[in-house]
């Protein structure tokens, strides 16, 4: 919609949403500010000419590099920068790009923040700095102790390098700490089953079974560690108790484990295809059960 007579537009970020605006210039025409290369840029880059976008939020830096501080988003231009640089595979430019975005947010935008953040760390990953993305994640755990997601991407950022051992004793360590987090447990546990220690990631989860047993992915993992050792008596056995503790789980069970676990005669009889009629999933279950 045109804006009345006289009335200068409001900037926009296009951060949040999807941002296709019209381009109402051709490209290499002269704009008169950093807004109206800002929002061409946004077009370019929404429509894969990643190129093109970059050259034009070069020029809405060059003309304020704290562009989008009206709205409380400084730096939205570094990060969308960032974004195309990434697209095009100049990942060392993109970190820079989104370094400088972290600097001059600060903490007026935490959400957008957030969001630079796991860029940076992709775009680190990328370019093969994992002691760098490492290092980014560390102080983003010092900064925020209490967070679990901290920990559990530093955990993944570890693995990335190759220090998986020192990703597991870490997030063990919270656990140990009471920090009552189901997903620090979860992720110690994979990384533990796909670093060839099954038994390990067993001995993880046992270890928090009286926290998390009443939770449907504590099952999963604990389920997967026993086919993983070759238990696969105690791996049925396991699903037989899971639906015990929360019948809603017979639909998800079954269709997780049944390419796994199918044709094993007492998985068959736990698990039976679904039949025809009124008869719900909880009372079939229950069937199998007393057969």
């Amino acid at each position: 919609m045109p804006c009345p007579m006289g009335q200068r537009r409001r900037p926009r970020t296009g951060f949040g949403h999807p941002y296709r605006p019209r381009v109402q210039r051709a490209y290499g025409a002269p704009m008169p500010d950093g807004y109206d290369h800002f929002e061409r840029a946004a077009a370019l880059a929404g429509v894969g000419r990643h190129e093109d976008a970059v050259r034009d939020y070069d020029r809405v830096v060059a003309l304020d590099p704290r562009y989008g501080e009206d709205d409380g988003m400084p730096g939205v231009a570094w990060y969308q920068r960032g974004d195309s640089l990434t697209a095009l595979g100049r990942y060392d430019d993109a970190v820079d790009s989104y370094d400088r975005c972290l600097a001059l947010l600060g903490e007026a935008e935490e959400g957008l923040a957030e969001a630079v953040r796991a860029s940076l760390a992709a775009a680190l990953r990328a370019a093969g700095r994992h002691d760098d993305e490492v290092a980014l994640w560390n102080r983003a755990v010092d900064a925020e102790p209490d967070n679990p997601y901290r920990h559990v991407e530093r955990a993944f950022a570890l693995v990335a390098a190759g220090r998986a051992v020192e990703a597991a004793a870490l997030l063990g360590a919270q656990v140990r700490r009471g920090a009552h987090w189901s997903e620090l447990a979860f992720v110690r546990s994979t990384i533990l089953c796909e670093q060839g220690d099954p038994a390990g990631a067993l001995d993880a989860l046992l270890g928090v079974a009286d926290r998390f047993a009443n939770v449907a992915r504590w099952w999963r993992e604990y389920v997967g560690c026993l086919l993983a050792l070759g238990r696969t008596d105690d791996a049925v056995s396991a699903v037989r108790q899971a639906v015990t503790v929360n019948p809603d789980w017979y639909d998800s069970l079954r269709v997780e484990w049944s390419p796994r676990l199918g044709g094993d005669p007492r998985w068959d009889r736990t698990f039976p295809p679904r039949r025809r009629g009124r008869q719900g999933s909880a009372s079939i279950w229950s069937s199998a059960m007393r057969a």
